[in-house]
């Protein structure tokens, strides 16, 4: 019985991480992603006009796209460049996500 819901616990994920890269190969071609060695979270490096005020354009982000990111300083100095992502929901989800935040992305 474990064996199974790892299985699925698997299936799954990789189902929300393809959503993902599809999303942001059709919304931000130009940024590449790198698969997380385990879990649902991705570092995404911020767009250059984020860097002076991250939890700032984190704010705008959740005000004016309805999308939640974290910004990486919550993590610590190293993340002050980055912010994390869950794509842990509903591979629809994810992918609305992704449409959501594009225009502020670039």
């Amino acid at each position: 019985e474990a064996d199974g819901v790892l299985a699925e616990s698997r299936r799954q994920l990789e189902l929300r991480w393809r959503a993902l890269v599809e999303a942001f190969d059709r919304h931000l071609p130009e940024w590449r992603i790198e698969k997380p060695d385990g879990g649902f979270y991705l570092w995404l490096e911020l767009p250059e006009h984020a860097l002076a005020d991250p939890l700032g354009f984190c704010i705008r982000l959740r005000d004016e796209a309805g999308v939640v990111l974290i910004p990486g300083l919550a993590f610590g100095e190293a993340g002050r460049r980055h912010v994390r992502l869950s794509f842990a929901t509903d591979p629809d989800h994810v992918a609305e996500g992704v449409r959501r935040l594009a225009p502020h992305w670039v």
